[in-house]
């Protein structure tokens, strides 16, 4: 699978904004929320579209490439910035990346305006559980609007629906501090992070394609290779310390 051009991370960047800019998102209070979904999703590698769109080229050269492929691809960048949202809801955290996040922000522009500390912190909460919460419909949206045939979406759908609720389950094991054992540390990291950022994206990116008819299920099981290793250091760590972050 080669590498995406300048071309290619430019669509996807173009494809994100569409996808936010086509909420119905009223007024004032709407921009806001708007503003903190594109603050959200700034940044970052893109590595989910990425492996959607490189997934598909693998599987056919067909051209031109069907506008669908794109927002197929950019429903897994919302997806992530949903999840990083409420993470950081979770982890109480106010910065990502060294800068203030969401949830930071909005509890900072609430302390602006004459807001005590605890009231802020209601508001930082608040707004980002919203901003978090529209991106997630975002990325179902973008993906269920998808001009594909019938029984594709059907399974695209299929596929998103696993990544949500896999993560969903990982996400609480480690709130819960589920990994109290490497192999429980390991299968948490993976259903946390693995089952939407590299499971399902390659899967979609095959079945835009016409791969996988049958449906068969990677050799490596529901995780990459590289993601086993990853992850099973990250588990050593994990048992030393509670959180386990989306990066």
């Amino acid at each position: 699978m080669g590498s995406l051009t300048d071309a290619d991370r430019s669509r996807i960047e173009e494809e994100l904004q569409t996808a936010i800019d086509a909420l119905p998102l009223p007024g004032e209070p709407g921009e806001t929320m708007r503003g903190q979904m594109r603050a959200a999703v700034a940044g970052g590698k893109r590595f989910r579209p990425e492996l959607v769109i490189r997934s598909f080229r693998s599987f056919t050269t067909r051209r031109p490439e069907p506008a669908a492929l794109w927002h197929v691809a950019v429903a897994f960048e919302l997806l992530h910035g949903a999840f990083v949202v409420h993470d950081d809801i979770i982890d109480q955290d106010t910065r990502r990346r060294g800068v203030l996040n969401v949830r930071g922000t909005l509890a900072q522009d609430a302390r602006r305006t004459g807001e005590g500390l605890d009231a802020s912190r209601r508001v930082g909460d608040a707004g980002a559980l919203l901003v978090g919460d529209l991106l997630l419909y975002a990325a179902s949206r973008t993906l269920l609007t998808a001009d594909v045939r019938p029984p594709i979406r059907g399974r695209l759908v299929a596929h998103l629906d696993e990544a949500i609720a896999v993560s969903a389950v990982g996400e609480w094991a480690d709130a819960t501090h589920g990994g109290t054992d490497s192999a429980a540390a390991l299968r948490m990291t993976a259903d946390k992070t693995a089952a939407y950022s590299f499971s399902a994206p390659l899967r979609c990116g095959a079945l835009m394609a016409g791969g996988g008819r049958r449906g068969p299920r990677p050799r490596w099981d529901r995780h990459p290779p590289g993601y086993r290793v990853s992850a099973r250091r990250r588990s050593h760590r994990r048992l030393r310390y509670s959180g386990a972050s989306r990066t």
